[in-house]
């Protein structure tokens, strides 16, 4: 199978910028060739083509007074910078098939460049131990080719011995001028090619400027170097996106401190600040939360637990399963030296939730607050008070059996009706919590539509323009200033919450429907909301 040819313009410094060293820059960037003969070595290169890629790499060659020559493959070691995925066989790869047929057909037809091994050790003293014992040389670009050449079983391929090109750090430029322009170079890839030039003392800026790249991408591309190996594997699986990885990463910072870093963590290399990138990942994966949101969230849960310690306030789980599902009623503002009080993580801001724990006979009303929100007017295995004389009939007056029947039947439907609706209360005073919390995270506008849709169809979103929704925003500090689509989309966003919690909190007294669930599923996937006992059962009957 012939080889076709692929060239991509390599990208030059912006003017004014230091020009690469890599004088065969404008011939990188492809692995394969045309289908011109290349059968000349050190003794008759004066026959090769004088067009195509082969042509032109050959005519600057020559303009050095370098020659192309035929190289064993297995003398050539990768250079130890260069991205390691590239020296590899890289199977169902379409490029990489057509490289290694046409390698198999043909051999290799473009010229690698390479360094002798003592040029290269002289100027990278440090990469010698990376160098095989068994290579005389380490190549500069051409890294494709060679791991081709390997798998077809080629002994030889063609080569430009130059040892310059190590001056200045020009096999760095080489590098670059070949990979940077690369579709399947991977932005993490990238972040390791520019930190090569930053530990030789470039700027971000310099180094934009000696690549003739933007400044935030060199920035952004860095930043990925701070990330835990699990979040790397997910930027690589495109599970988490460069820009929000990078974002995430210059706030919550894992790893060896860097000389380009703008601020660094003493504790940036912890086992700490590993698991807090994993648990960021997660809230990012699973709630849609984003990179930003989420490291406020994950910092407020690290300064809560510290606060927590320095006090000697336990920390649980669940504050249901301590103080019940009235847990709420509970809860203080701030912590009084020598109360009894434990602490719970908020789930949607990460900020620590303070419980006292109340008296002995507090508790006891608390469980009849229990039994009242679950139906019942007194505790299972009880037996009920005895009827007073005042209000008992005698037993032989049948019509005052059954009036007092009656009586009883709606004395305990009233009573189940206003332990529902106090239930209903609580639950919709826990929610609010969350919902201002919700507003703050946005979802996608594909997402976003799908909810203004859905609301506008079922004449939730009518709610949106009441002054009740407004009022309820005012509550939860929901201002937001300016103009264009992404402040248009974000009062939406803060409407649409506002309008699904009023309309959740009017049915108090009646089976959900289709929005008040949403509303609460909603709740609990971004923020971590979880149900109060009344809310479960809501759910389950809606579902039924």
């Amino acid at each position: 199978m012939a080889e076709t040819t692929t060239v991509r313009a390599a990208r030059r410094p912006k003017p004014g910028g230091r020009k690469t060293a890599n004088r065969f820059a404008k011939f990188a960037g492809g692995d394969t060739a045309p289908s011109t003969d290349f059968s000349h070595t050190a003794d008759d290169s004066a026959s090769a083509e004088d067009t195509g890629l082969i042509g032109g790499i050959s005519a600057v060659a020559a303009d050095e007074a370098h020659r192309v020559v035929q190289v064993q493959v297995a003398e050539i070691a990768p250079h130890p910078f260069n991205f390691q995925g590239r020296s590899q066989p890289q199977p169902g790869d379409p490029k990489w098939e057509e490289l290694l047929n046409g390698v198999r057909a043909n051999g290799v037809r473009l010229p690698v460049l390479v360094v002798p091994r003592e040029a290269f050790v002289a100027a990278r003293p440090s990469a010698a131990e990376q160098i095989s014992p068994d290579a005389r040389y380490v190549l500069v670009y051409g890294h494709r080719r060679r791991a081709a050449a390997l798998e077809a079983g080629r002994d030889t391929v063609p080569a430009v011995v130059d040892d310059a090109i190590m001056a200045d750090d020009g096999d760095l430029d080489a590098m670059a001028a070949e990979n940077l322009g690369r579709q399947d170079l991977s932005d993490l890839a990238e972040a390791d090619l520019f930190a090569r030039y930053s530990e030789i003392g470039l700027s971000q800026r310099a180094i934009a400027d000696r690549l003739g790249v933007d400044q935030a991408t060199v920035s952004r591309r860095l930043a990925l170097l701070l990330l835990a190996p699990e979040l790397r594997r997910a930027v690589d699986d495109g599970d988490l996106p460069s820009a929000e990885a990078a974002a995430l990463a210059g706030a919550l910072p894992y790893g060896p401190p860097r000389r380009w870093q703008k601020t660094k963590d003493p504790d940036q290399l912890s086992d700490l600040r590993r698991a807090e990138q994993v648990q960021a990942l997660r809230l990012i994966l699973d709630r849609g939360m984003l990179a930003a949101r989420t490291a406020e969230r994950v910092i407020a849960e690290r300064n809560a637990r510290a606060k927590a310690a320095e006090l000697g306030i336990p920390i649980v789980e669940d504050p249901r399963v301590e103080l019940g599902e009235n847990c709420h009623q509970c809860r203080v503002a701030d912590y009084e030296s020598g109360a009894d009080v434990i602490g719970a993580i908020n789930p949607g801001s990460g900020s620590l939730d303070l419980y006292a724990r109340p008296a002995p006979s507090a508790a006891v009303e608390d469980a009849e607050g229990d039994w009242a929100a679950a139906g019942t007017t007194e505790p299972a295995g009880q037996p009920a008070p005895a009827p007073s004389e005042a209000t008992t009939p005698a037993q032989s007056d049948d019509a005052g059996r059954d009036l007092n029947t009656v009586d009883d039947h709606s004395v305990a439907i009233a009573d189940k009706q206003r332990a529902q609706t106090a239930a209903a209360a609580e639950a919709q005073a826990q929610r609010r919590e969350f919902c201002a919390v919700l507003i703050t995270q946005r979802p996608s506008n594909a997402d976003l539509l799908k909810i203004l849709v859905g609301q506008y169809l079922s004449g939730v979103a009518a709610r949106s323009a009441t002054s009740a929704v407004s009022a309820v925003l005012r509550d939860w500090d929901a201002e937001v200033d300016g103009t264009g689509e992404k402040v248009r989309n974000t009062r939406a966003w803060h409407r649409a919450v506002a309008a699904a919690e009023l309309h959740t909190a009017e049915l108090k007294d009646k089976a959900w429907d289709d929005d008040a669930v949403a509303h609460v599923e909603l709740l609990m996937d971004r923020v971590g909301y979880q149900p109060t006992t009344w809310e479960r059962r809501q759910l389950d009957a809606a579902g039924a």
